[in-house]
């Protein structure tokens, strides 16, 4: 206490003895100013002088106790020489204080060196082992050490520039939130086993162990093995199905799956293929992914909802090949023109339409086997085919000018009236001269007359 509030209780103790010595004064006063009345003011004045009397000496020992304070604050502070130690009643070791090193001892608490000039509070339990100790240590920080009830290793450890660490039974460091190496301005939390966050309730919410995932139990979010040494992160329903998860597979690409309510992967997006989309019954339905044929290029595919799950649409940038196409398919042909490809339920073409080899648009029609019987040609015109692929007619711009136009047709020329009824009829006949007859009467003989004739026919012979 300083000196400055020891003279205020030397003064409030000088104001109580005023304030009781002018009560006593103003009480008497007030009796002697009364008629007196025999016996009673006397009695009464007696009273008064004895209540006096006690405050008096109650003053007086509040003086008495305030003045052995004020010579106790000004005395220098006791001090004990070490070594020095504390015992109970039956002689028992309970504090020992030493400038030495601590040394096994059965005194349930010591103070001491444990090094060149640090010092360290000790806790023992009742069978002399130490327990939790606190102090300087070598590096200069400041520590905390626990250990369990056995004392057969240190527990939990707490280092004042390291941070927190917890042991396992044998003493390996199994957790620690402490600071960054290397950066002593951010924290690190480094965990070996499981760490686990839970709600109000105690229901777990994170979850990270090293077990495997099928092992690990509850949890709305778990990160640990999937197997093979792989490691991901799967998110639950309170339901407890997996709507998320994100992973490692066991060749070393990374996969994310997201399912539906039921917990049913339904999109994947995974390292070497792609994106997967899937049905409720977990069958492919479309990807966006790499093309087997070539791993540098990409494709689209839309299956079928069936069971087969054919592709029905694809796009790819390698030339389409069977094995490897939809229905319908979107690519790169025999050169560096593209086009889209339409096939029938057995694989073969049944259309096109693209960029032809040498440039310009191409479109072309098929037979279900797969064989041309009609194309267009932006550079050309019009062709058709027979089934064994020979030329039988075409629609061209003429060569020499490419202002006219050449209709080719191998075989017969017909025009018919709205009854459908030939009308106009232009061949080759069978010893190969051209034919062209006009009906609906026609008959090709000679005429007698000067009829027109409905049939012309030209030589073979000059």
């Amino acid at each position: 206490m300083s000196e400055r509030m020891w003279a205020r209780a030397r003064s409030l103790t000088g104001t109580i003895g005023l304030v009781v010595a002018a009560s006593f004064a103003t009480r008497v006063n007030d009796v002697a100013a009364r008629p007196a009345t025999e016996n009673v003011d006397s009695k009464r004045i007696r009273e008064l002088m004895a209540d006096n009397r006690l405050l008096v000496a109650r003053v007086a020992s509040l003086e008495e106790s305030v003045s052995h304070l004020a010579r106790v604050a000004s005395q220098p502070p006791s001090k004990v020489q070490a070594p020095f130690e504390v015992v109970d009643a039956a002689g028992n070791s309970l504090f020992v204080v030493t400038e030495g090193k601590i040394q096994p001892t059965h005194s349930r608490v010591t103070i001491g060196r444990t090094g060149e000039d640090n010092f360290m509070l000790a806790f023992r339990n009742g069978a002399g082992a130490v327990v939790a100790t606190m102090g300087q240590l070598r590096s200069g920080a400041g520590g905390m050490l626990l250990s369990d009830p056995a004392a057969q290793a240190s527990r939990t450890e707490i280092v004042g520039d390291s941070g927190i660490f917890l042991n396992n039974p044998q003493g390996k460091q199994i957790a620690n939130l402490g600071f960054s190496p290397g950066n002593n301005g951010r924290s690190r939390l480094w965990v070996n086993g499981e760490l686990r966050t839970v709600d109000g309730a105690g229901n777990p919410i994170f979850v990270a162990t090293d077990a495997p995932l099928t092992t690990a139990g509850a949890g709305r979010v778990l990160i640990g093995q999937f197997s093979d040494n792989t490691y991901g992160m799967m998110v639950h329903r309170k339901t407890g199905a997996s709507v998320v998860t994100i992973g490692e597979l066991k060749e070393g690409f990374g996969v994310v799956h997201v399912g539906d309510e039921q917990g049913k992967s339904r999109a994947s997006i995974i390292g070497n293929l792609g994106l997967v989309l899937r049905n409720n019954e977990y069958n492919e339905v479309a990807n966006l992914g790499f093309d087997p044929a070539n791993n540098q290029a990409a494709w689209l595919r839309v299956m079928s909802v069936g069971g087969s799950a054919k592709p029905i649409f694809t796009v790819s940038d390698v030339p389409e090949a069977p094995a490897t196409v939809g229905r319908v398919h979107i690519g790169r042909g025999a050169e560096s023109n593209y086009g889209l490809w339409v096939r029938g339920d057995g694989g073969k073409i049944a259309a096109a339409i693209g960029e032809g080899k040498t440039g310009g648009g191409v479109v072309s029609v098929r037979d279900p086997a797969g064989k041309p019987r009609a194309e267009l040609f932006g550079q050309g015109g019009l062709e058709l085919y027979s089934p064994a692929g020979k030329e039988v007619g075409s629609l061209n711009l003429k060569g020499d000018n490419l202002e006219s136009a050449v209709f080719h047709l191998r075989g017969l020329f017909q025009l018919s009236d709205a009854a459908g009824q030939t009308t106009v009829e232009a061949g080759t006949s069978p010893n190969g001269v051209g034919v062209v007859r006009v009906g609906p009467m026609t008959k090709c003989v000679p005429m007698a007359n000067l009829r027109v004739p409905d049939c012309i026919m030209g030589r073979s012979q000059p």
